[in-house]
């Protein structure tokens, strides 16, 4: 197993399930039950090869979870760049809304990352 890899869970229930998915930004309510946040602590005094052994532990985690616990969303505040479907996975049916507000607020994309929600759908 890589070195500096954390793996947080977070037990999900309760005033999180007061809400509906559609209520705000934050689709993660029911029928989720936890949240596991898997994180490489990747300091710079890191060698190359530590670094690549633990994105690839990481991208198993994700992979294996993915198969085993048939998860389709991905909390947005924990970037992942190898996502091909972040959009989706991030904001499900509230995407087109916030491409919307996004669009009524900040139509020249002033704020923007590389995966952001667009001023337009991209699909």
């Amino acid at each position: 197993m890589a070195k500096y890899i954390t793996v947080e869970i977070q037990l999900h229930g309760g005033a999180i399930n007061d809400l509906k998915s559609s209520d705000t930004a934050y689709i993660h309510r029911k029928p989720n039950l936890y949240k596991a946040n898997p994180d490489y602590i990747g300091l710079p005094y890191r060698s190359e090869e530590e670094e690549a052994a633990a994105l690839d532990w990481l991208k198993i985690f994700f992979a294996t979870t993915r198969r085993v616990m048939h998860h389709k969303e991905s909390y947005q505040n924990n970037v992942d760049p190898d996502l091909k479907d972040y959009l989706k996975r991030y904001y499900g049916k509230n995407l087109q809304r916030l491409i919307q507000v996004k669009r009524m607020y900040d139509p020249t994309n002033y704020f923007n990352n590389p995966q952001s929600i667009p001023t337009a759908w991209l699909f």
